[in-house]
């Protein structure tokens, strides 16, 4: 049997680091776990630790931490229903609905419900500054210049009709690369799930046509550190394989910034918005891609995100260490 690696996509978990100590009305001990668990960021722990102790937390509280760990998990939907039923019906503390706000962004976000995500960044910066540190404020500050830009962009759709295959290859650094059709031209572009959001360099922006948006920030280079300033825009449509995806956004770099060396250059990088969007992936060493029609049923559960970074949980002799990759 050929072998073979296969991704179950999930969405990206935000987690806020503001003040989460007026939520504590059950046991004092137990809050303190689990809030712990919260600010690491050890998802695998906090759910297991939330399910083990679940009867004895007051609902806010269980509903506190279940609201974060539906984001995590891929469950944006869920997290949001979560997060207004603590805010409609429970007397919260405004640090802690101001920590509920901040991640019902990224629900927003991932879910492609940009008017939303720019109200209610609209909103914390209007009424909750003083529960932000200063990075978080200017993270909320960049992210309201970004979600205004997109507000009137339609959410990102992908048509999956049937079972597809598509070729990929490996480039000179070793990154796969897949073709896309733009139109009626063909693009080789890196397949990244490590890119927080697919990019582009503005050379080829041009060319693909994409609809430029109304805003510009700052960004770095996570290699280099390098500061930047990047636009956004989104392409009305693309194909992978014959898979459609409608409306994808795109992050449009200086094409100095996607130089790697003399004669090489990361042109398109389809990241993990998309990806996600195609449910389920397997990779096959003989340089095949199968995307399938259904996702499989798999009791498997190892992958979480923080923010867009994947965290697997290992097993060891000793521990289940939650790792970053």
């Amino acid at each position: 049997m050929q072998n073979r690696i296969i991704f179950h996509l999930v969405c990206a978990s935000l987690i806020c680091c503001t003040n989460h100590k007026s939520i504590v009305r059950s046991s004092s001990a137990i809050n303190r776990q689990l809030k712990i668990l919260l600010e690491e960021k050890e998802f695998f722990k906090l759910e297991s630790k939330l399910n083990l102790y679940k009867d004895s937390l007051a609902n806010e509280d269980r509903l506190y931490y279940q609201s974060f760990l539906e984001n995590a998990f891929n469950r944006n939907e869920e997290s949001l229903k979560t997060i207004d039923s603590l805010l409609q019906n429970y007397h919260l503390a405004d640090s802690i609905k101001a920590a509920l706000n901040f991640l019902k962004l990224d629900c927003f976000f991932k879910t492609f419900q940009y008017a939303k995500a720019a109200e209610t960044d609209g909103s914390l910066l209007n009424h909750s500054q003083q529960f932000f540190d200063k990075d978080e404020l200017e993270s909320i500050k960049n992210k309201a210049l970004i979600y205004n830009a997109l507000k009137n962009i339609a959410a990102q759709q992908s048509d999956i009709s049937a079972n597809d295959t598509i070729n990929w290859i490996k480039d000179e650094l070793g990154l796969t690369e897949i073709p896309v059709k733009c139109r009626t031209q063909n693009y080789s572009c890196v397949f990244d799930t490590r890119a927080n959001i697919s990019s582009i360099t503005e050379t080829h922006a041009s060319r693909l046509g994409l609809k430029m948006l109304n805003v510009s920030y700052e960004e770095s280079s996570g290699s280099t550190g390098i500061k930047f300033k990047t636009k956004m825009g989104v392409a009305d449509s693309l194909y992978i394989g014959n898979i459609l995806v409608r409306n994808v956004l795109f992050q449009v770099m200086p094409d100095s910034i996607l130089k790697i060396a003399d004669k090489i250059s990361l042109h398109i990088i389809i990241g993990f918005p998309v990806i996600a969007q195609l449910k389920e992936v397997h990779i096959y060493n003989n340089g095949k891609m199968i995307i399938p029609l259904h996702p499989s049923k798999n009791p498997l559960h190892n992958f979480a995100l923080n923010e867009l970074d994947p965290v697997i949980l290992l097993r060891t002799d000793e521990d289940d260490p939650a790792c970053d990759l």
